[in-house]
């Protein structure tokens, strides 16, 4: 399972209190709990790099012992800025930036980030104010931020090179200030009904994701806070509690694999070392895995139609007896058609098959995505994205 990171709803937050009586919160993993009263600003005027606190711009006997303001800089970033600041002896700092991903190792001296849209107003007090006092306060918890969970800036995204039918990442987990980490929950899953194989204990997970935030909108991408796509989250992020009650499952066996594998083109040499066996059977090669996303690729150059089938096999591990009914939700550039767009389940581990016909205008934009939804009269929702990517 690849695996994207999301933020979470605690932040590190540290207040700078400006002697007019504003009091703004900005972000800091700076691991002390200290205040900072009255500190003497220094801002620099007279050069660019020296405002941006550029390497070799600034003199260690103009801002030692100080708190230093700098400009934001869309060079060099934030790191580099603190660490001119440590070698050349300033006390503290005031950065800015938006949709930057903060190196919690990266702060030796208490550092404050603010987003840019703050930098004039802070800027317009230090300057208009001769030793314009600022006080500061580290080392603070802040719980139930929004919006969460986002797409962290360093999480990696689009297509699978090898196979870009493969939607990557499969789904998102919290990635970002984590205090610690602990065994992965895969393994308690297995007291499930669904304890078949990896495939099967990975489905729930992947089918009971959610693709919203804590503000009831889309998941956005962290550095731009725009909306963000399956190749930004795959199929959302991880819903522990929901994956344990999944409905029906994807499960694939070996010779699925295997055939997969063959799709790929690999030689005898690249096979053996895949799957550990001196033969195996490739008669049936298939490209599609039975997998909890739909992906495709058109060329805008060689495909006259943007049409794609694929077949998925659904392994019923609720009640014995369940009907569900199929919801698409998708643009109006995408049309998707189900067969059938009913399902029922009358026992446990009963096998049935669907067909999925999507078909993509030509003036459709570079990544078009939708989501089918598979709902049951006991409220099981399992979902899935369907992708198509036109280049």
């Amino acid at each position: 399972m690849t695996v994207g990171a999301g933020t979470i709803d605690r932040s590190f937050v540290a207040t700078s209190s400006l002697g007019n009586g504003l009091a703004i919160e900005g972000t800091s993993y700076f691991p002390e709990n200290i205040y900072i009263a009255d500190a003497q600003v220094y801002c620099g005027k007279d050069h660019p790099d020296e405002a941006k606190c550029r390497s070799s711009a600034l003199q260690p006997k103009e801002i030692a012992g100080k708190l230093v303001f700098c400009d934001r800089d869309n060079k060099d970033g934030l790191d580099y800025q603190v660490y001119e600041l440590k070698i050349k002896g300033a006390y503290s700092a005031i950065l800015f930036g938006d949709g930057v991903t903060l190196n919690p190792q990266g702060y030796p001296i208490p550092a404050v980030f603010f987003p840019n849209s703050l930098e004039t107003q802070i800027r317009d007090y230090v300057t208009r104010h001769n030793n314009a006092p600022v006080s500061m306060r580290f080392l603070r918890t802040q719980l139930n931020s929004t919006p969460v969970p986002q797409v962290a800036d360093f999480s990696s995204r689009w297509a699978d090179p090898v196979n870009p039918s493969i939607l990557t990442p499969d789904i998102l987990d919290p990635g970002v200030d984590i205090l610690a980490a602990v065994a992965p929950k895969t393994p308690y899953m297995k007291v499930g009904p669904y304890d078949k194989s990896p495939a099967a204990n990975k489905s729930p997970t992947m089918t009971t994701a959610c693709t919203g935030d804590n503000t009831g909108t889309t998941l956005k991408y962290q550095k731009w806070l725009h909306a963000a796509t399956p190749l930004d989250f795959g199929v959302g992020h991880v819903n522990p509690n929901n994956s344990m009650d999944p409905g029906f499952i994807y499960d694939l066996n070996l010779q699925d694999y295997i055939e997969f594998l063959c799709s790929l083109g690999y030689t005898e040499k690249q096979m053996s070392a895949v799957i550990r066996r001196g033969q195996w059977n490739c008669s049936q090669s298939n490209g599609d895995l039975n997998y909890p996303s739909f992906v495709t690729i058109f060329s805008n150059k060689t495909d006259s139609t943007k049409v794609k089938s694929f077949k998925r096999v659904l392994t019923n591990v609720g009640d014995d007896s369940s009907v569900y009914q199929a919801i698409v939700e998708c643009p109006k550039e995408m049309k998707v058609t189900l067969q059938p767009s009913n399902l029922t389940f009358t026992h446990k581990h009963e096998k049935q098959n669907f067909h999925l016909i999507m078909k993509v205008d030509m003036s459709a934009p570079r990544v078009t995505y939708g989501y089918l939804k598979w709902v049951d009269q006991r409220n099981h929702v399992v979902s899935r994205p369907i992708v198509a990517i036109s280049y």
